[in-house]
């Protein structure tokens, strides 16, 4: 083979290299712009353990930790009897050893209920009457915990709880000291106070002690402070699924699990300012866009006529576009540029090709306006701002408008201004 073919079959296989690259990433692009599916469970740090003991019932406690681990893996039971046969449906745990010895706990989480347990039943068998009973209320929003505590030799310790949903251990347990120290720092731990907001406070007064099975443990009582997503809870009406967050809208849905989401902020009007006068029969209207917790897609309603406080107003719906186009239409676009030099594609393949790149080109510049439907301001509308162009509007007339946002589920709605024509 001479020189002059070398160089050519050298060249063919640089681009093909060149094409494998881009087509990776192209793929990787686009699986960013898709986005990864999010996960059931997941252990949560920075809970808190403060353990009271018999000779600090006053409120001071013995000793705890600040590195407490929590996993929510099932839903909440809501009878003593589900919960034997279905298994734990929660881990707690620590790296952190008590007063010198590891510990370990196995958990089973329960929703709203009184239910009764004894001390003296085998691990998954906790309603079997042996033993001392064991009886916890869980109110309204509460999640409750039979616990088998497993430390220093002694196995099973029994400890039930009582769980107040996203509070601080101040709001809950008033006098009682909380456990600052031990394992209080980063990585491994937080530096939690009592002032410090926990997705699930233990309720001191709901809990137990553990009895005389506990040897050297009898008498103390930890109490298990903990961050964690919301839990699958059974209700029956939506009080039962109140989290104690103002922001949040709990709702009893027909399968009898709560279910909690958060409504889009509600849209700030920009112009036209409100009382504003002399506009023409074209008006730009602009507000701020919402942000929705949940990164759910949110959709704008205007209302604007003379009605005031924009009541019986004919709705017109405006529709946030998603970013993720630029992700697409990039993503796109180099993986047919990887294909048009994969494997030294000629003539009339990469003419193709290479139209349809022009094509995708064009998909990412217009992705990034600032443009829902069309009937919108040009991109040199701010980021942060939506709008609506309304025309053949009445002359020497006032007129009232507002926005609503909604995700679908939740909505949020902006005050109401208005504006004269001229």
């Amino acid at each position: 083979m001479n020189k002059p073919e070398n160089m050519v079959m050298n060249k063919r296989a640089g681009t093909a290299r060149l094409g494998k690259m881009l087509i990776t990433i192209a793929s990787l692009i686009l699986c960013l712009g898709m986005g990864a599916p999010q996960a059931m469970a997941a252990t949560t740090p920075g809970g808190n353990m403060t353990a009271y003991g018999t000779g600090a019932i006053g409120g001071i406690p013995a000793g705890g930790t600040n590195d407490v681990a929590f996993e929510i893996t099932g839903p909440l039971y809501t009878s003593v009897s589900a919960a034997g046969a279905g298994g734990v449906n929660g881990t707690i745990t620590s790296d952190n050893p008590f007063f010198g010895f590891p510990w370990t706990t196995q958990v089973w989480l329960y929703g709203t209920g009184t239910y009764t347990v004894y001390d003296g039943c085998a691990s998954g068998d906790p309603g079997c009457g042996t033993g001392t009973a064991l009886t916890f209320t869980v109110g309204a929003g509460e999640m409750g915990g039979h616990i088998l505590f497993n430390w220093s030799g002694y196995t099973n310790l029994d400890l039930v709880t009582v769980w107040s949903p996203n509070t601080t251990y101040a709001a809950v347990n008033g006098a009682y000291e909380f456990f600052e120290g031990v394992d209080n720092t980063p990585p491994d731990g937080v530096a939690n106070t009592a002032a410090t907001t926990f997705s699930w406070v233990s309720i001191v007064s709901k809990g137990s002690v553990m009895g005389a099975e506990a040897g050297d443990m009898e008498g103390y009582g930890p109490n298990f402070n903990l961050q964690a997503p919301a839990a699958t809870v059974a209700c029956t009406v939506d009080a039962d699924c109140n989290d104690n967050n103002p922001s949040s809208i709990d709702v009893c849905n027909a399968s009898n699990v709560c279910e909690h989401s958060s409504a889009p902020t509600a849209p700030t009007l920009v112009s036209p300012e409100n009382g504003q006068t002399g506009l023409a029969s074209v008006v730009e209207f602009r507000w701020t866009k919402s942000i929705d917790a949940d990164n759910d897609p949110i959709t704008y309603t205007i209302y604007y006529c003379t009605t005031p406080g924009a009541t019986n107003c004919a709705p017109v719906t405006v529709a946030s576009r998603s970013s993720k186009g630029l992700f697409y239409a990039g993503g796109a676009g180099l993986l047919m540029i990887g294909m048009t030099f994969f494997g030294g594609m000629t003539g009339r393949k990469r003419t193709v090709l290479l139209l349809l790149l022009v094509l995708c080109v064009g998909g990412t510049f217009a992705s990034c306006y600032n443009r829902t439907e069309d009937n919108n301001s040009p991109s040199t509308l701010p980021a942060t701002q939506q709008s609506y162009s309304a025309s053949g509007l009445t002359a020497n007339t006032t007129y009232y408008w507002k926005v609503t946002a909604s995700d679908g589920t939740n909505q949020s709605a902006s005050g109401v201004s208005s504006f004269t024509t001229e």
